[in-house]
């Protein structure tokens, strides 16, 4: 944008910086607060791109463990997964996007164009920016929408899960691991679009920034409620997989006191060493049930537990935080 400015003004660079600075702001906007939009802005949109690869990327990656789960292995994770993959839905979106952007912001956009003295340079830069910032915008929108809704369908399939013998997580793990990766991508974004939230309202009222930050916060609930709900179903077939494997575990020890009880004088060689196995196993079966209470019941562990709430946190006390410097001004 500074770029077309500076041709378009005759190589006049701080009178660029100033058209953009006005074109992005508005009439009076601040130096400073110009700049840092500026630079918001574009840190913005190659952040979007990068995180729609990132996605995409983890998408890949988790595939290794998590299809040994599925009732079809690769097949279902493909099945789940296989639109995020396809470019068109997104141009799609972008299109119907921007034709109601075009209809609703028509006096901005002409604005804008008047701003810039259009010529064919400008004019060019113009229909070039606004499409791609509609495109990068759906195309993150649809990486991360989709993912956790394919993370959704996947968590309601029947899944083989692991015992807890074999897999402290039952195997679920990728699940829990995806969905933070997913959220980190999606809260990330955020703490960006809060900081240019910030810049753009500097000196103003406090009644054009709350409405700003009110829209956010509701996005923060929404990623929240996002990155729990692919993995309720998961928790729900994780409690009854240890419920399954407790009654096991019950219905064995039982089954070792009543051949204990069944313990003679007489008894041959053989049954006494059965009867000394079940006894043995009721001595570890204390220890096998603690074991089994200490499975968790969300295919998330402390760890990354910590992490999520560590990014929440952030955001809300970035958003916290300037609204009491903003009520203390």
């Amino acid at each position: 944008m500074i770029l077309v400015a500076y041709l378009t003004t005759g190589f006049e660079i701080e009178l660029a910086i100033l058209m953009t600075i006005t074109g992005i702001g508005g009439v009076g906007t601040p130096y400073t607060m110009g700049a840092a939009i500026i630079v918001l802005s574009s840190l913005l949109i190659f952040f979007c791109i990068y995180m729609t690869g990132f996605m995409r990327h983890i998408l890949i990656s988790a595939e290794q463990g998590i299809s040994p789960i599925l009732p079809e292995g690769e097949k279902t994770f493909h099945e789940a997964f296989k639109f995020i993959f396809k470019p068109w839905p997104p141009l799609i979106i972008a299109a119907v996007v921007a034709a109601f952007s075009i209809i609703s912001s028509t006096d901005y956009i002409i604005a804008s164009f008047s701003i810039y003295m259009v010529n064919v340079a400008t004019a060019t830069y113009l229909a070039i920016a606004y499409p791609l910032w509609i495109i990068v915008a759906c195309a993150f929108a649809w990486a991360y929408f989709g993912s956790i809704y394919g993370l959704y369908k996947l968590g309601h399939k029947p899944l083989r899960l692991r015992p807890s013998t074999e897999d402290r997580m039952l195997g679920v793990r990728p699940f829990g691991d995806l969905s933070l990766s997913l959220s980190t991508a999606y809260f990330s974004t955020m703490v960006i679009m809060i900081l240019m939230g910030i810049a753009a309202t500097i000196g103003s009222p406090l009644i054009g920034f709350v409405p700003y930050m009110t829209a956010l916060m509701i996005f923060l609930i929404v990623g929240v409620v996002l990155f729990i709900s692919p993995l309720y179903a998961i928790h729900k077939k994780m409690v009854e997989q240890k419920e399954i494997e407790r009654n096991e575990l019950h219905r064995q020890a039982y089954k070792g006191v009543e051949v204990i009880k069944e313990a003679r004088t007489n008894d041959t060689v053989a049954e006494m060493r059965k009867k000394l196995d079940s006894l043995t196993s009721l001595m570890t079966f204390e220890m096998v049930e603690k074991n089994l209470n200490s499975v968790p019941d969300w295919p998330i562990d402390t760890q990354i537990m910590n992490r999520f709430a560590t990014i929440v946190i952030t955001v809300i006390a970035i958003v916290i935080g300037n609204l009491i410097l903003r009520l203390i001004a």
